[in-house]
C-alpha cells in the first residue's frame, strides 16, 4: 500500500519536519510525503535537500489558489494562520492530485515507529477519520476547552462526504480560527467534534497504537524489549512530541506544558531517548547538507519572531525562567535521560496511579 501524508512548516521548525521524514523512511513503507512549505526559507533548503518521496508546495501557491484564506492574514497572527491552514491545505492537495485516494494528515512534531495500516483498517469504507486526546479521566476541563480530538493524525477520503467535511471545516475556521479558547471553540481543533455526527467520521479506538503523547501515554502498558516498541499488545505507530525541543547543553524539554502528570521512568526513557537521538541525527545531516543555510535548531519559546533587542531579551528571559518548574516534575532529559528529583517523583506517583 501507497500512503500519502501532508504537513506544513517553516523553516524554524526544519530539524522536526525532517525528523518526521526520516522516520517514514525507517518504517520501510512506500508513502508521498507533501510539504507545504510556510517561507521561501524552508522551500529553499528543502529543494536543496531534494528529498525522495516529498513533494514540495510553496505557501503562495495555496494562498494564490484560496484567495479567502489568505485575506484572513488581515485577521490572525502567525500561529492562527497556521491553524486556519489546516482544512485547506488538504483540500487543495486532493484537488491539485487527484489521483489521491486517501491523504493523511500529520503534524511535524510526529515520529512514527511502525506504519498506520490499523488506522486505515479502522477507516475502512468511511471517508474520515479522527484521533482523540484521550486525556487521564481527572482533565474534563482539558477536553472541554482544546477539544476531544487531536489535530496530530486524520484521515480524508478523496470522495464527496471527505470532501464535504473538509469544506465545512474550512468555513468554520475562515469565519473563526484564533489562539484561544472561545464560546465553545478553540482555533481548529473543537470544530472535529462535529465529524462523527454530520459526517460518519470514525474514531480511533485509544489502544490502536496511535495518539500517544504526554497527556495519556501513562495509561497504557508498553514492551520496549522487541525491535519495535508496542502498546497494550499492538505496534506503536507515532508518538506526538508536542512541545518538545531541543535547547542548549544537550537537555532536551518533553513538553512546554506538563499536565500536571509526572512519565513513568521506563515510558519517558524510551521515547523521549528515541527523539533526542533523532533529533541529533538530524541535526548533523542538515547541518552537513546546507552548511551555508541559516539553520535553528535551539528551541524559542515565542509563538512570534523576535523583534527589538532587550525588550525581547527580557521576554526570552521570563520564558525561560517560567519552565524552570518542568525541571521539577521531569520534563526535562539531558541527552534523552530524565533529570527529575525523587521527591519530585514520589509526589506524582502518589497523585497519579500509572
Amino acid at each position: 500500500m501507497k500512503y500519502h501524508f501532508c504537513t506544513c512548516f517553516d523553516n524554524n521548525y526544519l530539524l522536526y519536519g525532517y525528523t518526521l521524514y526520516k522516520s517514514l523512511i525507517n518504517t520501510g513503507m512506500d508513502f508521498k510525503l507533501y510539504v507545504v512549505c510556510l517561507d521561501n526559507e524552508v522551500y529553499k533548503n528543502l529543494q536543496t535537500l531534494s528529498l525522495s518521496n516529498v513533494e514540495l508546495i510553496p505557501l503562495a501557491e495555496i494562498e494564490k489558489a484560496d484567495p479567502e484564506y489568505a485575506a484572513t492574514a488581515q485577521t490572525r497572527n502567525r500561529i492562527e494562520y497556521i491553524f486556519t491552514l489546516s482544512p485547506v491545505m488538504p483540500l487543495y492537495i486532493l484537488k491539485k492530485y487527484p489521483d489521491i485516494n486517501i491523504l493523511a494528515y500529520l503534524d511535524a512534531d510526529l515520529y512514527f515507529y511502525s506504519e498506520p495500516a490499523e488506522l486505515y483498517r479502522i477507516l475502512g469504507d468511511r471517508s474520515l477519520l479522527v484521533v482523540e486526546h484521550d486525556f487521564y479521566p481527572d482533565q474534563a476541563e482539558n477536553t472541554s476547552l482544546y477539544g476531544k480530538y487531536n489535530m496530530a493524525f486524520q484521515l480524508y477520503r478523496n470522495n464527496e462526504q471527505g470532501i464535504a467535511g473538509l469544506a465545512h471545516w474550512r468555513k468554520q475556521c475562515i469565519a473563526w480560527c484564533y489562539d484561544r479558547a472561545e464560546d465553545g471553540k478553540f482555533a481548529d481543533q473543537k470544530y472535529l467534534e462535529d465529524w462523527p455526527v454530520m459526517f460518519q467520521a470514525v474514531v480511533a479506538p485509544n489502544d490502536s497504537g496511535a495518539g500517544l503523547a504526554q497527556w495519556n501515554c501513562g495509561k497504557h502498558k508498553y514492551d520496549f524489549s522487541g525491535k519495535k516498541p508496542s502498546v497494550d499488545g499492538k505496534p506503536v505507530i507515532y508518538y506526538h512530541y508536542q512541545g518538545c525541543k531541543l535547547m542548549k547543553w544537550n537537555i532536551l524539554l518533553a513538553t512546554g506544558v506538563p499536565y500536571n502528570r509526572y512519565i513513568a521512568n521506563h515510558i519517558s526513557n524510551f521515547f523521549y531517548s528515541v527523539y533526542y537521538r533523532a533529533l541529533n541525527q538530524a541535526k548533523k545531516e542538515l547541518t552537513q547538507c546546507l552548511p551555508s543555510c541559516n539553520l535553528r535548531f535551539i528551541y524559542q519559546f515565542q509563538r512570534e519572531k523576535a523583534t527589538n533587542g532587550k525588550a525581547d531579551k527580557k521576554l526570552t528571559f521570563l520564558q525561560y525562567f517560567s519552565k524552570i518548574p518542568l525541571f521539577f516534575n521531569g520534563m526535562l532529559t539531558f541527552c534523552g535521560r530524565r533529570i527529575a528529583p525523587l521527591t519530585f517523583k514520589l509526589f506524582y506517583y502518589k497523585k497519579v496511579n500509572h
